[in-house]
């Protein structure tokens, strides 16, 4: 039997024999099933840093002077840039036999749900 290819990118293969990942190759026959699942970050701490600028900001532009305002903004800037990095981390979970283990992580959602389908795909596949 012929390795038929499901998937091959940025380092990652699929086939109907083997799952690589870098650093590492999974047998197919030992893989039983694939989801993915996401874990979204919390950003109540930056929304509120951003809410604590514009505070500044307003208060800087009625009473507190230009230094308040200015010093608000800049604590606007960092709050959105703390909440930029708050992305949501998607997770492969590879069941085999005896284990449940998170295989791959990444930002990227249409990646893993294509990595996802190309398991499937494999696994299908190989009967």
């Amino acid at each position: 039997m012929s390795e038929k290819v499901f998937f091959n990118e940025n380092g990652y293969l699929v086939t109907n024999v083997r799952f690589e990942v870098p650093g590492q190759t999974y047998v197919m026959s030992g893989i039983s099933s694939v989801k993915v699942a996401e874990k979204k970050k919390r950003k109540i701490k930056p929304i509120g840093l951003i809410c604590f600028g514009f505070l500044l900001v307003y208060g800087g532009a009625t009473e507190l002077g230009v230094d308040a305002a200015c010093f608000g903004l800049v604590i606007v800037l960092l709050g959105g840039l703390w909440l930029r990095t708050k992305k949501t981390i998607y997770y492969l979970i590879i069941t085999t036999g005896a284990t449940e283990r998170r295989g791959v992580s990444s930002t990227n959602r249409k990646f893993m749900q294509s990595l996802r389908a190309a398991l499937t795909n494999a696994i299908i596949d190989r009967g």
